[in-house]
């Protein structure tokens, strides 16, 4: 162990309950606690776990930010430091199950040995020596050091601090039942930054933070209910550029309406807008490209059924509006646009050849006295302009 040469430091972050009196004292963590525990590693490779459960004194576990021999502490690694509404729900699920919650992930600690590369076997702060620093359970730790003087801890190490980093802020924060704060957005941004310094991510190809996103984002996905490619877009930097515009019906809708174009509820139809007409008799939908069920060439189909076989329809232009939900990963994007459009025109003509023969029309090579279709795409990569459409083959298309 080192000597201190440098010492900066705020004071640990719960210090003041160390001398709370009516604790329960040590000794209270029975075996049937330490053999319900779940084990982190069956949930993530990121800790190495040294021992799986075992009872530490709270006094002995450093917690807040420490800065000893030019090496930083930090026990918190989400922005948001401290949320009352999460103390609330742990203060609750304790005082229902009348004590420690057991069947849960334990609180995690790492030795001051293990941190820092065994150049130090504890830090001093204020005076008092700490052996562990927190890796994961802040919030669990302020509530609970105020009712025991010690609790049931894993003890882990890091291979790498983007390990250390990523368990901290990403895995430990995903499905447990002991209810943890989620990290945020501006957490996994954080981390990611840290993941480009570290090389886990390229930096500037899109690609490699796609798959890292991809790997590592489930919770922040779900949290946020986007798409793999929505999440990748919203943490590229400047050195990242997304290769490919994505949609979702919705999101089509929308920017129509920014260019010009405003799809308005159909009369005699509740809630229903695709295949509104326009100012100049046109009638627009929306569609997504490789989407085979409603938001694809099916729902398509039935828009144009229902609207086409309305009371006094007039034959006229069908404008659908198209673009990719994922990124595609096809170099000659014009033939694939193309064999889109085909095999949803081809669609159409199917459903409507059974349909006109029921209903006695003539058949005709686009749709039975529908009018005529063109179709037009969003802007499919970042060469394109989001506020304009185009045809197959990537020229602009005047509205």
């Amino acid at each position: 162990m080192t000597t201190s040469t440098y010492t900066q430091t705020s004071s640990h972050d719960c210090e003041m309950f160390f001398d709370l009196e009516g604790r329960t004292p040590f000794g209270w963590v029975d075996d049937d606690i330490i053999s319900k525990a779940k084990d982190w590693t069956a949930k993530t490779q990121d800790i190495i776990i040294d021992k799986s459960c075992v009872e530490l004194c709270f006094d002995q576990v450093f917690v807040g930010t420490h800065v000893e021999n030019d090496i930083v502490f930090e026990s918190q690694y989400r922005r948001e430091k401290r949320d009352l509404k999460n103390l609330e729900e742990i203060r609750e699920i304790t005082q229902i199950e009348g004590g420690y919650v057991p069947d849960t992930l334990p609180m995690v600690v790492e030795s001051i040995s293990d941190y820092t590369n065994g150049a130090m076997d504890y830090i001093t702060v204020n005076g008092r020596r700490y052996y562990y620093i927190l890796v994961v359970g802040n919030h669990r730790y302020y509530e609970w050091i105020q009712i025991w003087e010690s609790a049931p801890f894993a003890i882990g190490h890091f291979e790498s601090n983007l390990q250390r980093n990523r368990f901290g802020t990403i895995k430990s924060n995903e499905d447990n039942r002991m209810k943890l704060k989620t990290y945020s957005l501006a957490d996994f941004r954080s981390h990611v930054a840290l993941a480009v310094e570290e090389g886990a991510i390229i930096d500037g190809d899109y690609q490699s933070l796609f798959d890292y996103v991809k790997e590592h984002g489930r919770s922040i996905k779900r949290e946020l209910d986007v798409s793999w490619k929505q999440l990748t877009d919203k943490l590229c930097g400047s050195n990242f550029t997304s290769p490919q515009y994505t949609y979702n019906k919705k999101k089509i809708d929308t920017d129509l309406t920014y260019m010009g174009v405003t799809l308005k509820r159909i009369k005699h139809f509740w809630g229903k807008y695709h295949g509104s007409l326009d100012g100049i008799g046109r009638r627009w939908y929306t569609a997504l490209a490789t989407h085979g069920g409603e938001y694809g060439k099916k729902g398509l189909s039935t828009d144009m059924t229902e609207v086409i076989n309305q009371p006094n329809y007039v034959p006229c232009e069908h404008v659908v509006v198209l673009g990719f939900q994922t990124i595609v990963h096809e170099t000659d994007k014009v033939a694939y646009r193309k064999r889109k459009e085909h095999e949803i025109l081809t669609y159409i003509q199917q459903q409507w050849k059974g349909g006109a023969k029921a209903l006695g029309r003539s058949s005709m090579d686009s749709i039975p006295q529908a009018g005529f279709i063109t179709f037009a795409w969003m802007a499919t990569d970042h060469k394109q302009d989001t506020q304009k459409l185009y045809d197959a083959e990537g020229f602009e298309l005047s509205l």
